[in-house]
């Protein structure tokens, strides 16, 4: 851990499918000097036993295993543990390109940014792969005066910065919080409006480094029931509303814009679905 600058926080719960893929991607990396923090969540299959055994391989590799507590609690567990300067978070069935963390890591040295965000990859089951929309112009730097027009815009009117995954931070900016974990959904963002007013520089590049790999039974898809989406997206708005005065937005439109955003996430949810949809009928055709 004394020489690793970047950890990589893993919550793994009955994945015995993908994890090795996951943590074939992290030793793949052209950066050598990272850290592995894994979560094994109370998983029932081998994911616990294959984590062991790329522990005992390679000392950079550390494993935990507890009780059953969902994703937030997992890697609430490993942030107490983290000694790096920087981290980075992986679900256990996603991946990184070789060479993600030597280029989030240059981007945050050269730009002395606190957050690196990237763009992503969407990959599917069988096989399709996409690119979402950019999140900003390719090597957007923002410093913390500028987040209301840029970061804090974007958590009030789209999805696009939801996740802790496709990031690189610095690790103080996560001393003393913790992700909550009683939100089946949303808990990434909860935690990240808390994170970014800590960060005095954002940046971001428009290159795709992570792959986020959908699952159609995973937390974010249609396992979830409608009324805990709608609680935890509930909750969100609270959240985001309550924030305003200290992001310098606390206006009415903003507030108005807060409680939107929960429509808005379904609406566009179902527009994505349709459009997927619409994009397999013309393949398939």
């Amino acid at each position: 851990m004394t020489e690793a600058q970047i950890s990589v926080i893993i919550p793994v719960y009955q994945a015995e499918k993908t994890i090795r893929r996951c943590l074939d991607s992290i030793f793949a990396q052209t950066y050598p000097h990272w850290a592995v923090l894994a979560v094994d969540d109370g998983s029932k299959d081998g994911s616990g036993a294959i984590l062991d055994e790329y522990a005992q391989t390679d000392s950079r590799v550390q494993v935990f295993h507890q009780p059953n507590g969902g994703a937030a609690h997992a890697r609430n567990a490993a942030i107490k543990r983290l000694e790096t300067k920087y981290v980075t978070f992986l679900d256990s069935d996603d991946w990184l390109e070789p060479y993600a963390l030597e280029k989030m890591l240059k981007i945050a040295q050269d730009t002395d940014a606190q957050i690196v965000q990237c763009k992503f990859y969407y990959d599917h089951p069988n096989g399709e792969q996409y690119l979402p929309q950019d999140s900003f112009s390719d090597g957007m730097v923002a410093d913390r005066a500028d987040f209301p027009k840029t970061v804090y815009h974007k958590m009030l009117t789209g999805i696009q910065l939801n996740h802790v995954w496709h990031s690189l931070f610095e690790s103080q900016l996560m001393e003393g919080l913790a992700m909550p974990e009683n939100m089946v959904t949303g808990e990434d963002l909860y935690f990240l409006i808390d994170v970014f007013p800590r960060a005095s520089r954002y940046a971001y590049t428009a290159k795709p480094l992570f792959h986020y790999f959908r699952r159609p039974d995973g937390l974010t898809g249609s396992s979830l029931k409608l009324k805990e989406k709608i609680h935890c997206n509930w909750l969100l708005s609270k959240k985001l509303s309550a924030s305003l005065k200290n992001w310098g937005m606390d206006t009415p439109w903003y507030h108005i814009k807060a409680y939107l955003r929960l429509p808005r996430v379904f609406v566009s949810k179902a527009y994505r679905m349709v459009r997927n949809g619409m994009m397999k009928l013309k393949i398939g055709g």
